[in-house]
């Protein structure tokens, strides 16, 4: 089997949830955990390598700024065809001008945070005798934002996104 051309069928965000804490009047922190689940075309035992796994959450504010984290696979669970990683975006601290950051903070509670999160990850695949093949990389990217049907009547700390993949790779 030609491991490098081996095809993810699925691969999608189970769930996700951002968070947000102002810091000082100039910066504000962002993190996040996630659920990613991929299922693959073949049978065997297929091992992500967290070690060698990117992720990148995004977010571009109102005048074009960006705030962003970036994130480990602190566990997987794995089945015949498929894996679900769990992972953590850690509180990164990112630095904004100061009429961005409050505008931001009205913006999680009360409206529609819209972020990219980039995926890029690397699998083992482990054949009969147990030989490791050499691990392919993959790339995909995700659009998230608050799904519709939520209350705004509640403040939250931690705001849920629903995921949709735009890219195919």
């Amino acid at each position: 089997m030609d491991v490098g051309t081996m095809k993810v069928s699925e691969l999608d965000v189970h769930d996700m949830y951002v968070k947000h804490k102002i810091v000082t009047n100039i910066s504000v922190t962002l993190g996040a955990n996630a659920t990613l689940g991929f299922k693959f075309k073949t049978t065997g035992d297929v091992s992500p390598t967290p070690g060698l796994s990117f992720f990148n959450l995004t977010m571009v504010t109102f005048n074009n700024s960006t705030i962003s984290t970036f994130g480990n696979a602190t566990y997987s669970i794995s089945e015949k065809k498929g894996q679900l990683l769990v992972i953590h975006f850690e509180l990164h601290v990112n630095q904004l001008p100061e009429e961005e950051v409050w505008v931001l903070d009205r913006w999680m509670k009360e409206e529609d945070p819209y972020m990219l999160m980039t995926v890029d990850f690397h699998w083992k695949l482990k054949n009969e005798k147990a030989l490791v093949i050499p691990t392919p990389s993959r790339h995909a990217d995700f659009i998230c934002s608050v799904p519709y049907a939520r209350n705004r009547a509640i403040a939250r700390q931690v705001v849920p996104l629903k995921c949709e993949r735009v890219t195919k790779n």
